[in-house]
């Protein structure tokens, strides 16, 4: 039988609850400027004087209408709902990646925690949680993030094992509408928290992320 999530908005902190606010009328106005601008382009097309066949016309509309659907992401990110589940496994992803560095390509190894989570209804997904390999300079504020410097910019590279231990078989975790990252209950002895609005792996104690200063949700 399936299980009703009853989780809100109005659970999270007041700036988490702004954020996500902004985020969807961001949304409906970034789709209403694409749409307006897929219109004027309808209608070139349609005002044009090259003899389309009848069918590639209609084609060639359908897609400039419908492009600004999948654009900024409405109303698909509208209709979201939230969920919960419980991690089943943790596992560890490593693959070769490169970025550009005073206009040269280097290359490294890039790992990434994939988390398998069992959700309230039963059904499976991955998500993928911590990846070093990402531009970051969280070294500035006093967190020890394993950072190597290149050129201009700081990119977090190596190992992410240290980071495994932070996220064991067993822990709930809880998707809420609006937010793209997961929000992980946590038992003690875990030494950092996760920012949902922007991602930035913080040291526990913070109250507030380092990078955004939005608040580090770790309780409900």
């Amino acid at each position: 039988m399936k299980k009703e999530t009853k989780l809100s908005l109005s659970m999270l902190p007041l700036s988490i609850q702004r954020l996500v606010k902004r985020r969807i009328i961001l949304r409906i106005v970034a789709f209403l400027l694409l749409e307006a601008i897929s219109a004027f382009l309808v209608a070139t097309v349609l005002s044009s004087t090259y003899d389309f066949e009848p069918m590639s016309l209609v084609v060639i509309c359908a897609i400039i209408l419908f492009t600004p659907f999948f654009i900024s992401g409405f109303p698909f990110k509208l209709i979201d709902r939230p969920w919960c589940g419980r991690i089943i496994s943790v596992e560890l992803e490593t693959k070769p990646d490169a970025c550009m560095v005073g206009g040269k390509p280097i290359l490294y190894i890039k790992n990434t925690i994939v988390l398998t989570i069992e959700k309230d209804d039963g059904k499976l997904c991955t998500k993928q949680v911590l990846s070093l390999g990402s531009r970051a300079s969280n070294a500035e504020y006093g967190w020890e993030y394993r950072s190597a410097q290149f050129g201009n910019g700081y990119y977090a590279m190596g190992e992410v094992t240290h980071d495994l231990e932070n996220y064991r078989v067993g822990d709930e975790v809880y998707h809420f509408y609006g937010l793209d990252d997961l929000v992980v209950r946590r038992e003690g002895g875990r030494s950092i928290a996760e920012c949902v609005a922007c991602s930035t792996t913080n040291p526990v104690e913070r109250d507030d992320c380092f990078n955004c200063g939005h608040t580090l949700i770790k309780h409900f």
